[in-house]
């Protein structure tokens, strides 16, 4: 009885059931075309036909039972419903009059046949509608999103951001068609109405929809599910304001009181949209991209949903007036045109393309008397000229045209003097004659990229420090020591004990590069076994025990299989040594992500014993709570220093918050640790990070 209550409602069971028949009656019809070939394959019909018909029927048997589930409905679930119940029936028929084996049962049978592959496409396509949306199968023009298509300064926050935030991230399970919990959140009075738990906002201390979505990720309340496209920090933000300032369908951002929290996401946000007039244009078509590189160009699209392209023929030598003729077809949509080293010359035909905004023309025969003939391109920010054969003469039409910000003019036959007069006729424009200083600087070196096996070692650890630029140096510092040292990039540095390494790169001419700091810690003696006293939590159990000795250092995501997780509680390991060894230090890898409510320790205590049944207490420590919001995810190191004591087992009580903090969303829930090395240190010289 205990196994028929653990077993999954059948029901359930139906998105799992659905792929079978789907695959078969495809399958049948396969071997259909193959057994007019081959006779061969008939037997394989029969089983194929037989399976298929069979699968069908459970597929509609438990989808019927799923569709009565609450928060299902609308007309793409009917739709869906009886196609697949009409597949079934084909499929029942087809079987049926296979086993006749007339001639005239023979053209039912592959009549059904066909009916049934074309009945499973559209079910298939009410089923994707149902769960994904109208448009996944045949996506229309984009949808309406925060900042494009609306003007966030005049529009209600709601229609401008909250509702494309929901659309994007939400509605794919809360809509009409598909209400899961009983939650429709795809209008503003869906909204309103609440699901089967109630009120989205206005029950309590903490509203509903802000609790669920600041539950942690693993927990099956945790909304968007785990798996599915996750809300960032900043929707989050801007979600917890708008519902907290009254959850207004017709306010505006100016309207609702900013709060310190929200302020920089709002001035992103209203910030002037330079593609704004992108939604006055119709929508690219899926091949444009392919039709435009069939014309002999290169184009992209600027950015997904943005009917925008950069198109580029730069070096195509037979590059003529027809083929820009037939880019014109798009000019609306092309806002950077790289015609570089072409014989391009005929600007007045760049009237067609009047939203460039970047336009490429070094290496071209472009002249004074060309230049003349350019049209007003009011969004042309920035032009290339270099190496053309223009002159000062040729500055003053440039001087006219409304937007332009940069125009590049080194090895042309401009001067200094002509470039001052352009100067004084427009003064808000940057026309660049030498680029070694005026556009390029002394450049900020990158920093060096430190490569090791690893930053956990036992004996020693090599690092390597590189970079792209030739000629560079790397220079180190290994604290506690205070002295620098350079050396070429790409040699190598030993490393004996633990150590704080700082590096950057220098070379003459360049600014030095950011400073950039890693932690190597090593194990001075080597442990023999480790044993939890306390299981992990849930599936975090990484490879139990062995894991705090491995050396093998966890990442940023808690889920990537290194990390022990411990909910709302502390946990105590025993580390055996090889032998008896004075220790001096504890160093041991925590992981915060306070986002899914995991929290650095909160201290630790230490105990040594010689045979592992007396211990005495070394030491204890305690580290310092975070009193401020931190978002993101991050690895740290803590140090247990005890006074020097000979041991040949050590007991290590690792301590957690064990309830998030008062500032966290989830207020008093059981907070997380996650832990994956517990090193055991003979070195008194090693300093925290």
């Amino acid at each position: 009885m205990l196994f028929l209550t653990a077993l999954p409602d059948p029901s359930r069971l139906h998105p799992l059931i659905v792929h079978l028949p789907i695959g078969l009656i495809l399958f049948v019809g396969v071997l259909e075309v193959l057994r007019h070939r081959k006779p061969v394959y008939k037997e394989a019909v029969g089983l194929a036909l037989s399976l298929a018909a069979a699968g069908a029927l459970l597929s509609c048997l438990s989808g019927w039972g799923l569709s009565q589930e609450p928060g299902y409905g609308g007309e793409a679930l009917e739709w869906h419903r009886w196609l697949g119940i009409a597949t079934a029936v084909a499929m029942a028929g087809g079987l049926a009059a296979w086993q006749i084996g007339q001639v005239w049962s023979e053209r039912l049978y592959q009549a059904l046949l066909a009916t049934a592959v074309v009945l499973v496409g559209a079910t298939g396509h009410f089923g994707g509608v149902m769960t994904h949306g109208a448009d996944f199968l045949f996506p229309g023009p984009a949808g309406k999103g925060p900042g494009l298509q609306y003007n966030l300064t005049e529009a209600s926050f709601f229609e401008g951001y909250i509702q494309p935030l929901l659309d994007q991230k939400c509605v794919s399970c809360h809509k009409p068609s598909k209400k899961k919990g009983g939650l429709d959140l795809s209008s503003f009075s869906a909204i309103q109405a609440g699901g089967e738990s109630g009120a989205l906002w206005g029950q309590g201390k903490e509203d509903l929809i802000m609790a669920r979505i600041h539950l942690p990720l693993q927990d099956e309340a945790h909304m968007p599910p785990e798996g599915k496209l996750q809300l960032e920090e900043k929707e989050i933000a801007l979600l917890k304001w708008w519902v907290e300032a009254g959850a207004c369908s017709s306010c505006t951002a100016a309207e609702m009181e900013a709060t310190a929290e929200v302020k920089p996401h709002l001035e992103e946000l209203l910030a002037p949209n330079p593609y704004a007039f992108a939604n006055a244009l119709p929508a690219l078509s899926e091949d444009a991209a392919a039709q435009i590189e069939a014309l002999g160009f290169q184009a992209e699209q600027v950015a997904d949903g943005l009917p925008l392209l950069r198109v580029s023929a730069a070096r195509d030598s037979s590059l003529g007036e027809q083929q820009l003729e037939a880019l014109s077809a798009w000019g609306e949509h092309i806002i950077g045109l790289d015609l570089s080293w072409t014989p391009f010359r005929e600007l007045a035909g760049l009237s067609r393309f009047p939203n460039l905004e970047k336009l490429q023309l070094q290496g071209t025969p472009v002249s004074d008397a060309d230049l003349a003939g350019l049209p007003p391109l009011p969004r042309l920010s920035s032009l290339n000229l270099y190496q053309t054969r223009i002159t000062d003469q040729g500055l003053e039409a440039l001087s006219k045209q409304p937007g332009l910000e940069k125009v590049y003019l080194w090895s042309t036959a401009v001067t200094a003097e002509g470039r001052s007069k352009a100067q004084a006729l427009a003064p808000d424009v940057s026309w660049v004659l030498d680029p070694a200083r005026s556009l390029f600087g002394k450049g900020k070196l990158n920093p060096p990229v430190v490569h090791t096996a690893s930053t956990l070692f036992t004996e020693r650890a090599v690092a390597v420090l590189t970079s792209n630029l030739k000629g560079a140096e790397a220079c180190i510092q290994q604290l506690p020591d205070t002295a620098w040292r350079c050396l070429p990039v790409g040699d190598s540095v030993v490393l004996h004990r633990s150590t704080v390494v700082r590096a950057l790169l220098q070379k003459e001419g360049w600014e030095r590069s950011d400073t950039i700091v890693a932690r190597f810690v090593k194990a001075g003696a080597t442990v023999k076994q480790a044993v939890l006293l306390d299981e992990p939590s849930g599936k975090y159990g990484a490879n139990g025990a062995r894991s705090l000795t491995d050396l093998v250092k966890g990442g940023n995501t808690f889920t990537d299989g290194n990390w022990l997780g411990y909910e709302g509680q502390h946990f105590t390991t025993v580390l055996e040594l090889d032998e008896a060894t004075e220790v001096h230090t504890l160093t041991l890898s925590a992981l915060s992500n306070p986002s899914s409510w995991i929290f650095f320790p909160s201290g630790a205590r230490v105990w040594s014993s010689m045979d592992g049944e007396q211990y005495t207490k070394a030491g204890e420590v305690r580290w310092p709570a975070r009193d401020i919001e931190v978002a993101g995810s991050e690895m740290g190191y803590f140090d247990v220093k005890i006074a020097p004591v000979r041991a040949k087992f050590i007991r290590l009580e690792v301590l957690s918050p064990l309830k998030n903090p008062d500032w966290h969303p989830g207020r008093g829930g059981k907070s997380w640790i996650f832990v994956d090395e517990a090193l055991v240190n003979t070195d008194t010289g090693q300093r925290s990070l």
